[in-house]
């Protein structure tokens, strides 16, 4: 260290680049549930990050630029549709999922007139379909990116 501040030179370390046009936030506390979508999203090349309950995903999306937020309805601390709407709130280009096997179709449709949501997918999912919503709300990330840039 001595001779790094003598010769005045500086320590590089390599630096993770968030890319949100990659990063996708799953908030849901099964590991079971972690696991699968793990398994199913890993070949998307996403960077995939994980929460167990609210305060760790607001605590995520502080750390870290995330394009796509996947919620369970059911989670610690708040529902799903409550922390959306705080994500909608606080990061209002993030494309909002809801992932869960509760279906109040009340609820779901108020959040989605809200514009909360982007789309529900309900568990048990098709691997395809959920795929395919993923990729879907990647792409109006970008289309929202790209609008608010011109």
């Amino acid at each position: 260290m001595a001779t790094l501040i003598r010769d005045r030179q500086q320590l590089v370390f390599p630096m993770q680049i968030d890319r949100p046009d990659r990063t996708l936030l799953l908030v849901d506390d099964e590991p079971s549930i972690q696991s699968a979508l793990r398994r199913v999203l890993r070949s998307e090349g996403y960077i995939l990050l994980f929460a167990g309950n609210a305060a760790e995903a607001l605590d995520l999306l502080a750390k870290h630029a995330v394009g796509v937020v996947m919620s369970d309805f059911r989670i610690p601390g708040m529902d799903g549709i409550q922390l959306l709407d705080r994500v909608k709130t606080l990061y209002p280009d993030t494309v909002r999922l809801v992932l869960s096997g509760y279906s109040d179709i009340g609820t779901l449709t108020d959040a989605i007139d809200r514009g909360s949501i982007f789309r529900f997918l309900h568990k048990p999912w098709d691997d395809r379909e959920l795929l395919q919503s993923v990729r879907d709300a990647f792409e109006r990330f970008d289309r929202r990116r790209n609008t608010c840039a011109a």
